[in-house]
């Protein structure tokens, strides 16, 4: 079982070239080793947003570089790597400002790998139904972009 915590302000996040909070790579200096068989949820995303663009929307986390994993976008009729959705909005109906989401019930996506798996970077973009990266997240001094993803190895006696 592993936590991964991918972050769009990193410190000298200026040297690694993140510029955009709704797209971003982290890079990790020691491996994180995902064993065979793994799946993978988001159990927590934090955003801070600037405006009331995509009200009432939701909106997506993509994983970019897990190739042999993929959902299904019914929007686009096309595959892809979302993982999780998320409201653009608070339960008070806030459109701007923080938002802290934890989906209640984590939808684990097999991650399709049958070999482990040394993951040395994580690429993940905030999108909206149509695939296309959100404009309306905080760039600002203090705001950031961070989402906990959980991998666990599948359990085969389930089916």
């Amino acid at each position: 079982m592993s936590l991964i915590i991918a972050s769009a302000k990193q410190e000298y996040s200026e040297d690694i070239g993140v510029e955009n909070v709704a797209s971003f790579t982290n890079y990790f200096s020691n491996p994180i080793v995902i064993p065979p068989h793994s799946e993978i949820a988001v159990s927590t995303v934090n955003v801070s947003r600037n405006t009331g663009e995509g009200k009432g929307s939701s909106a997506f986390v993509r994983l970019n570089n897990f190739p042999t994993m993929s959902s299904y976008n019914g929007a686009t009729h096309q595959k892809t790597q979302i993982v999780c959705e998320f409201p653009r909005e608070t339960v008070e109906g806030n459109h701007a400002g923080p938002l802290h989401y934890e989906p209640p019930f984590p939808l684990y996506l097999d991650i399709g790998n049958i070999d482990e798996i040394h993951l040395s970077q994580i690429s993940v973009d905030i999108v909206d139904v149509n695939g296309v990266v959100v404009t309306d997240l905080d760039n600002g001094v203090g705001s950031n972009t961070v989402v906990i993803f959980h991998v666990r190895q599948k359990d085969h006696h389930v089916k």
